[in-house]
């Protein structure tokens, strides 16, 4: 079990409201985040969801794996 931290973002992806709770993993904590989006996304217009210092969602793209410097 793993700690997630839920943000609804507001206009300009301000924070309007946070809850944290616990998941077996990021598919189940991104499905209870989903649910909870769901019931407020009348007073939000997106959220993000963290696992410590990761975020889920959205996904960040972190590039390639393995650049190499020219």
């Amino acid at each position: 079990m793993a700690w997630y931290r839920f943000y609804l973002l507001g206009a300009g992806r301000h924070i309007v409201a946070r809850e944290e709770f616990e998941a077996d993993n990021d598919e189940n904590a991104t499905a209870t985040a989903r649910q909870r989006y769901n019931t407020r996304s009348d007073f939000s217009s997106d959220f993000e969801l963290w696992c410590g210092d990761r975020r889920v969602v959205p996904e960040q793209d972190e590039g390639p794996a393995n650049q190499s410097v020219a």
